[in-house]
């Protein structure tokens, strides 16, 4: 595809699935893998225009491989050809990205789809090793069981004394006196 008049035409960037801190982004923040924020790698541009009047419009004025945003409505989406390949006039154009503020941004679709499969496989895979569960102190506080200066440690949430088979509470240490 060449770019005629002062069109420019880009790669729409590939939205990354978390924000710089970690935050997963919902599937609604985009359209098709697609982000809702018009960002794109410029892969051709065209020199100017010609107005009727004679004057002359320059055109896009970087290079091929800069990221650049445009105005929310602006651009034409050519899927014909390929998808997420948009046209943009120049004077839609709003800025152009400096390297560090696009670095979790995709624009080539396979390397996109290659990164959200690892990261959905890494959420995916089960843990290889098992914690064991936190043993806890626990002792009888049952004034007439005979084990009751007796501390059992174990997993259970709520242990049972297997003496007189009242519920245990956790072991804060210290005597045990009986209550009369």
């Amino acid at each position: 595809m060449i770019a005629k008049n002062d069109r420019v035409i880009c790669r729409l960037g590939i939205m990354p699935e978390k924000t710089v801190g970690g935050i997963i982004l919902a599937d609604t923040t985009q359209k098709d893998g697609q982000a809702k924020i018009n960002i794109g790698k410029v892969v051709d541009f065209g020199p100017g225009m010609k107005l009727l009047s004679g004057e002359f419009i320059q055109g896009y004025d970087g290079k091929r491989g800069d990221i650049i945003c445009w105005e929310q409505f602006g651009g034409i989406a050519y899927e014909v050809v390929e998808k997420g390949l948009v046209c943009v006039r120049n004077s839609d154009i709003g800025c152009v990205l400096e390297p560090g503020e696009y670095k979790d941004w995709e624009f080539d679709q396979a390397e996109a789809d290659k990164k959200r499969n690892k990261a959905h496989e890494a959420l995916t895979k089960k843990p290889e090793v098992m914690l064991e569960p936190r043993k806890q102190k626990y002792q009888c506080w049952n004034n007439d069981c005979s084990h009751k200066t007796e501390v059992v440690e174990t997993a259970v949430v709520e242990p049972v004394c297997e003496y007189c088979g009242k519920e245990m509470s956790e072991y804060k240490g210290g005597t045990v006196g009986i209550v009369h």
